[in-house]
């Protein structure tokens, strides 16, 4: 009876100073919280038990674990280990390539959504007294009802963000970015009208003009042949020069538009401080109303030829992503450029100019069967062609003789 009551009094005190010892952890938790990341939440929450339903959430080891004396059991010296637990490391997240993440939307979570934000709010009323003003379609897209879910409200108000509504489309703009798609390999890079707005002070310089040459220390490492002659350094492979040459030419048209951009700016900053002395004035000069449509007019024709440069760039781009794939396949050089110089379609990379180049195949190879069956080939042999030969003349002979 003595004994027993000497081990209950004992386990009560061991319980007595573990209960304690969380009560002291969770009051250092409180007061240096620790940011729990969702991954890591289920490994935060360990749960302690001492005979009542009382837990504690504890992070990382909130105290040293105390040592283990031998009048204590091995359940209390396990449950202190596991009160002062190592800390999980969180676990990365790896996202290939072709995904994408809205970081901005994550990091900034108490900024208004797009749809609701002012700016947007201000940007949809102007683009549409404009699009009523040039009369441009503008059709309203059609509303994805989602099925109702029993985990809905029943009684207060859905949360739901505003619908965002797509800008409209130009279809004046569209007509200049294109021009360049019907033959995207064949197109010139420089025209005189772009050139006109692009021609900015230190083109080059600010790497606007072409892409950058490899240097000559690295060519004649990797390429002793292309750095010993006088020209410009190139890939030694054909295709890795057509590939060069289309990633050179998109990098010149991106710059020309680049370039197109710093023209358009200074025109609209102009027009927006002349708009700014006519109400500030609060009159309009006849001289001051003619400088603002003058700018306004070249500001417009500096868009166009940058929406020219844009397409460009998209043309070559097109262009190496089809000669990449053709890569692949024993084709013939002559097939090969008519499907790389095919109009662009955004249905598909090669649009229909496969369909098109089978369909040549199969009837040249329809007609050549036709012409086998219906007008066959004579084949001479090569002993016949020998005895069709004429013999020799003796006054050939002779000469034969005297040349020798």
């Amino acid at each position: 009876m003595h004994r027993q009551l000497s081990r209950e009094l004992s386990v009560y005190t061991v319980n007595s100073s573990l209960s304690e010892c969380c009560d002291r952890a969770g009051r250092s938790s409180r007061r240096a919280p620790r940011r729990v990341f969702p991954a890591d939440r289920e490994a935060a929450f360990v749960g302690i038990t001492d005979g009542s339903d009382r837990g504690g959430e504890t992070g990382p080891a909130l105290s040293l674990p105390l040592p283990v004396r031998p009048s204590v059991s091995p359940l209390v010296a396990e449950a202190r280990a596991a009160v002062s637990s190592p800390r999980r490391e969180t676990p990365t997240l790896n996202i290939s390539s072709s995904e994408e993440v809205d970081v901005v939307s994550v990091e900034t979570g108490d900024e208004d959504p797009p749809s609701s934000s002012p700016a947007c709010e201000e940007l949809l009323e102007v683009v549409t007294r404009a699009v009523d003003k040039l009369k441009i379609d503008w059709p309203a897209e059609r509303s994805d009802n989602k099925p109702k879910s029993k985990l809905d409200e029943r009684f207060l108000p859905a949360r739901s963000l505003p619908q965002r509504r797509g800008l409209p489309f130009f279809p004046d703009l569209h007509t200049e970015v294109s021009r360049s798609w019907n033959r995207p390999v064949q197109y010139r890079v420089y025209s005189p009208q772009t050139s006109t707005y692009s021609n900015i002070m230190g083109l080059k310089h600010h790497g606007y003009g072409a892409m950058p040459q490899v240097e000559e220390t690295l060519t004649s490492y990797l390429s002793p042949e292309s750095a010993s002659s006088l020209k410009t350094p190139t890939l030694p492979p054909k295709p890795l020069k057509t590939t060069s040459g289309l990633v050179g030419k998109a990098y010149s048209a991106a710059g020309q538009a680049a370039a197109c951009l710093h023209t358009m700016s200074i025109l609209q900053a102009y027009q927006a401080d002349l708009l700014g002395e006519i109400d500030d004035s609060g009159e309009a000069m006849f001289e001051t109303v003619q400088e603002l449509r003058k700018a306004t007019d070249l500001a417009l024709r500096a868009t166009k030829e940058t929406a020219k440069s844009i397409g460009r760039s998209m043309a070559a781009l097109v262009a190496m992503e089809r000669h990449l794939w053709l890569n692949l396949s024993d084709i013939k050089e002559r097939d090969k450029n008519v499907l790389m110089d095919a109009p662009l379609s955004p249905v598909g990379l090669f649009g229909d100019a496969v369909s098109s180049v089978v369909d040549r195949f199969q009837e040249t190879r329809k007609q050549s069967a036709a012409f086998q069956r219906f007008l066959p080939r004579r084949i001479h042999p090569p002993e016949a062609a020998e005895r069709e030969q004429p013999r020799p003349t003796a006054i050939q002979i002779t000469r034969q003789k005297s040349a020798i």
